[in-house]
């Protein structure tokens, strides 16, 4: 059975054809370069690799949805066994607290962004 190739991404075909043992499987080797050609000439058909779901975005979104709560709540809790830090307690740990999560935040939506700036 052959693999189809024609799902294959760009860097697939490429990777796929520089491993293949073109002696063994003239065939294929003519056809995966073929397919190397038309994604070239045509990249519009060439399916983009997808990725999963960003390790920043994820982070960004518990971080941030943390801190939305907190806020809301006027507390900051670390654990399910100890209370928290609340506003009304001690509002100087609280905005520390409050203060510390939107700077990590802040650090991963850098990262986030300058990553998508170098693709």
């Amino acid at each position: 059975m052959e693999p189809n190739f024609e799902r294959y991404t760009l860097k697939e075909l490429q990777e796929c054809f520089e491993s293949l043992d073109k002696a063994k499987w003239p065939e294929r080797a003519i056809k995966i370069e073929q397919l190397i050609k038309q994604a070239k000439c045509n990249p519009i058909h060439v399916s983009e690799e997808t990725t999963p779901l960003n390790k920043d975005v994820v982070m960004m979104f518990v971080i941030g949805l943390t801190i939305i709560v907190s806020l809301i709540l006027g507390k900051v809790t670390i654990s399910n066994r100890y209370d928290g830090f609340s506003y009304a307690d001690n509002p100087f740990v609280f905005s520390l607290c409050i203060g510390v999560l939107l700077f990590i935040f802040l650090q991963y939506l850098s990262r986030y962004l300058i990553s998508k700036k170098d693709d």
